[in-house]
């Protein structure tokens, strides 16, 4: 616990990383997805049905000038 408060203090940045990554590969294995009840599956091709948004929210993003450059 003392290096954990120690790293909290001295490396902010790189525990903030490490714990992201340790969270993300928690979620990824096989058998905590299936302990939370889902399917034990990569999201394609199959896919994972989505309920649907309010497209209209998107209007005013399309309406915005082009921020790239086009090649």
């Amino acid at each position: 616990m003392a290096l954990l408060n120690r790293m909290r203090i001295e490396r902010q940045r790189f525990l903030y990383t490490m714990e992201s990554l340790t969270a993300q590969a928690y979620y990824e294995d096989r058998r905590i997805i299936i302990s939370l009840g889902k399917e034990a599956r990569p999201p394609f091709p199959k896919g994972h049905d989505l309920e649907q948004g309010d497209w209209s929210l998107l209007y005013g993003v399309k309406k915005r000038p082009i921020i790239y450059r086009e090649c």
